[in-house]
């Protein structure tokens, strides 16, 4: 039976200066040594209490609880149902913001959830090939929500006393980069097309 790779995500839009906050992602640096800006975010997860019904649908998990699974292409309908209903599922992309600002770029010490506010825009659903080395070229349906983040003034300061460094991983781009980027040595990763919706 033929079975199509669903990966969901949140993606945060986080706009400083009417420019795109990216930061430098990680896996395409140590799988593939290149430098790719990409948006805050990643893999959306489902809770156990899914797993069940994940199971029903006949899917193959990649990793752990993260929504990017393989199931039968008859079963997506039921799969797209699941997921806009927003039940048995992550519904918000604190917990990668968390992680990526304080436990891997450590920009924050800590990021009280109060200190952000996060506001979902939209759902976005294509399909395209993958780029991840072990599966590289599978056809993948990609389910994508949208959030805005604004911090609150203190953290805001941190992030734009850490774009300052000289080792930065974070860089500010406008929308025209993101739409036309002519520089050779500047990589925008694709996803972040997204974030130019409901500017």
């Amino acid at each position: 039976m033929d079975k199509i790779r669903i990966s969901a995500s949140s993606l945060v839009k986080i706009i400083l200066d009417d420019k795109f906050l990216l930061c430098l992602n990680k896996g395409s640096l140590i799988n593939w040594n290149n430098r790719i800006y990409t948006p805050f975010g990643g893999a959306i997860e489902f809770y156990e209490s899914s797993r069940s019904f994940l199971e029903s649908l006949e899917a193959e998990f990649e990793k752990r609880n993260d929504l990017r699974i393989f199931i039968p292409k008859s079963n997506i309908p039921k799969f797209e149902d699941w997921f806009y209903r927003k039940q048995g599922r992550e519904t918000s992309p604190y917990r990668e913001l968390n992680e990526e600002f304080v436990n891997e770029e450590k920009i924050f010490n800590n990021l009280p959830e109060e200190e952000v506010n996060l506001t979902y825009l939209h759902t976005i659903i294509d399909q395209g090939k993958t780029h991840k080395p072990e599966i590289s070229g599978t056809l993948t349906i990609r389910f994508s929500e949208i959030y805005e983040a604004k911090f609150n003034k203190k953290y805001e300061n941190q992030i734009r006393k850490n774009l300052k460094e000289k080792d930065t991983h974070l860089i500010l781009v406008t929308p025209e980069q993101i739409t036309n980027n002519h520089n050779p040595n500047l990589k925008i990763g694709g996803n972040s097309k997204y974030l130019l919706n409901n500017l």
